[in-house]
């Protein structure tokens, strides 16, 4: 919640994020065991629409 606040309230202010603060990314694995899990589903959707 605080990453979205932030984003919202910079462009206010007319500031930019410093690069010291910048997403890096080795950071954005948390999305990985999301999309694995969507890609499974799809799968198994596929699987039971052949049956």
């Amino acid at each position: 919640m605080f990453c979205i606040n932030r984003a919202l309230n910079l462009p206010m202010r007319q500031q930019i994020l410093p690069k010291k603060q910048w997403t890096k990314y080795e950071d954005t694995l948390y999305l990985e065991p999301y999309l694995k899990e969507i890609i499974w589903e799809r799968k198994e959707k596929k699987e039971w629409a052949k049956k």
